[in-house]
């Protein structure tokens, strides 16, 4: 019995398990047609859209089909109109037919929808060949451009040119050096006339000549006016630095010197 029972156990168990993989089996399965249902809706859906705007499109040519045709009625009706007037007037033949005549001009006059839309494609083939044209030259410009730019300075070269040119800090050093000696110079000169006008002062003084006094004085305040519009023609070592704030060329440094002289 023990042995019996544990077969038929083992046999639940076995059919347990292949229920298991059936099921796992069955899962997949809809999951895969799940999948594929959703695909099927999502193009359906795709579809019905596209359908449903090409038939608003063609709605809507209709609707404007239709206001051309009720449009084009409406005219009918007043020629019509027009044309019973003029009967219930008891127009005599000659001016009927020349009445008639004119209306039929008119309508012939009248632009057809085979006429426009040759119009616009006229137009649309005008304004891509204007726009091909305007491409043409814009790229004619552009190049024309790059040629000039190709002769232009290039970058190294004007790195070379500037190379050449004095540091300004050289040309500081070398501003600063000569104003120092023109001012060493100046402050020399100011010692010795003030050393003249004492010793003026002093013969002035000791042989009491008027005349010398005046003469000599004058002399002294000619030579300090000289001196002070020197003085106030000199540039300060800050009006050179900021005028050098630029890299200066050779020439203009040698006129610069040249002019502290």
């Amino acid at each position: 019995m023990d042995k019996i029972k544990n077969e038929l156990f083992k046999d639940q168990k076995s059919n347990q398990k292949d229920n298991l993989v059936v099921f796992e089996l069955m899962q997949e399965e809809l999951k895969k047609l799940s999948s594929q249902l959703q695909k099927i809706r999502g193009e359906q859906m795709s579809s019905i859209n596209t359908k449903i705007k090409t038939l608003q499109v063609k709605q809507k040519e209709f609707i404007e089909s239709q206001q051309q045709k009720g449009q084009i009625h409406q005219e009918l009706q007043q020629v019509k109109q027009k044309l019973e007037e003029q009967i219930y007037k008891k127009v005599d033949k000659k001016e009927y037919q020349e009445y008639k005549r004119n209306i039929k001009n008119q309508l012939e006059e009248k632009t057809s929808i085979q006429e426009i839309q040759e119009a616009l494609n006229a137009s649309q083939n005008d304004v891509s060949n204007r726009f091909i044209e305007f491409k043409q030259q814009i790229q004619e410009s552009i190049d024309q451009l790059a040629e000039q730019l190709y002769s232009k300075i290039t970058l190294e070269e004007l790195n070379q040119i500037m190379s050449q040119k004095p540091d300004l800090a050289l040309v500081q050093q070398l501003i600063e050096a000569k104003f120092n000696f023109n001012s060493h110079k100046l402050n020399n000169s100011n010692n010795q006339v003030q050393k003249s006008q004492t010793s003026a002062q002093q013969i002035v003084q000791n042989q009491n000549f008027n005349s010398l006094n005046n003469f000599q004085t004058e002399k002294l305040s000619n030579q300090f006016e000289q001196i002070e519009k020197d003085v106030t023609l000199k540039a300060s070592i800050k009006d050179i630095c900021s005028l050098l704030d630029e890299k200066a060329s050779v020439d203009e440094v040698t006129k610069a010197l040249i002019y502290y002289k």
